[in-house]
């Protein structure tokens, strides 16, 4: 006759871990930091893994629908005496693991990037007045912090490290100078395009000419000073000649054309003086020419154009 199986005998679930000390079950070993946290939830943690807890659930899932053990064998708790699984000790699982799915989901990236930096904007080139500044910046993305670290003709520059650079104070010789950046953070680096500078000299006022003119010459003397001759000035066309002297920045009037004329032309000859041809005044469309002696600073008439012109 078979005995009788007792409510002792049946299964019994706890809302704890289970292992059947009489070896007939044994809970699946969850190693690690999710177990714990899976045991940790079970004992009412605050913490929740969405792994652990579906783990959880599912072996006490299973263990209801298990047959009953053995005669003579009980399914109890490690530390304490059997418990019926009952709705409301379920709920503990049951409730977080059905809101992880609802808001958790599947397995996702974490938001976390780690993205190596990337130019979206490149440094200029920059045109500038000698003494004034030039800036150059640039634009990048990646996972912060960005370093930066601007190079002058591919030589590091001590102490630029910022998003643009700066130069005070240009001069003319930095002309043709070309400066870049190198962008980098922990996950790679990246260099920019090479930015030109442009500085132009500025100019500085000089002594005044004794008459103003408009539509005059200029011509560099072999001596390095400047004639300037003819033209038309407040009360017509003027024949005065000058000749300014640049490190004194002076003008010095000089003798004067046989003609006064503007829109001429003045060509330096290979002997250092200068012909002047053609140009117009009251009288119309000038054919003649004159030639220019510095040393003596005195003006001669020569051969006249075939065809007048200015």
């Amino acid at each position: 006759m078979t005995p009788k199986q007792t409510e002792s005998d049946a299964p019994q679930l706890t809302a704890d871990l289970l292992h059947i000390k009489s070896g007939w079950a044994r809970q699946p070993d969850f190693p690690g930091p999710e177990g714990r946290r899976a045991e940790g939830l079970a004992n009412g943690a605050t913490s929740f893994n969405p792994r652990a807890a579906a783990q959880t659930l599912l072996l006490n899932l299973t263990l209801a629908l298990l047959p009953a053990p053995p005669m003579g064998r009980s399914l109890v708790g490690a530390d304490q005496a059997p418990r019926r699984m009952t709705m409301k000790s379920i709920y503990p699982l049951l409730i977080p693991l059905l809101g992880a799915l609802f808001t958790v989901g599947l397995p996702h990236r974490a938001s976390g990037q780690t993205t190596p930096p990337a130019i979206t904007a490149q440094p200029e080139n920059q045109a500038v007045g000698a003494g004034s500044n030039a800036t150059f910046s640039v634009t990048a993305t990646g996972t912060a912090p960005l370093s930066y670290q601007w190079r002058s003709n591919a030589v590091s520059i001590a102490g630029a490290t910022n998003v643009s650079l700066t130069l005070s104070n240009c001069q003319a010789s930095w002309t043709g100078s070309g400066y870049s950046v190198v962008v980098a953070n922990a996950f790679g680096s990246v260099t920019s395009s090479v930015a030109g500078l442009t500085v132009s000299s500025r100019w500085t006022a000089t002594g005044p000419l004794a008459t103003g003119r408009s539509g005059h010459t200029a011509t560099l003397l072999p001596n390095g000073k400047v004639l300037v001759a003819g033209g038309i000035g407040s009360t017509g066309f003027v024949a005065s000649a000058e000749v300014c002297d640049p490190a004194q920045g002076t003008w010095t009037a000089t003798g004067p054309l046989a003609t006064g004329r503007s829109d001429h032309t003045a060509t330096l000859l290979p002997n250092g003086k200068v012909l002047v041809t053609g140009g117009v005044n009251n009288s119309g469309i000038l054919a003649s020419a004159e030639v220019y002696d510095p040393a003596q600073g005195t003006w001669t008439a020569t051969g006249s154009l075939a065809i007048g012109r200015s």
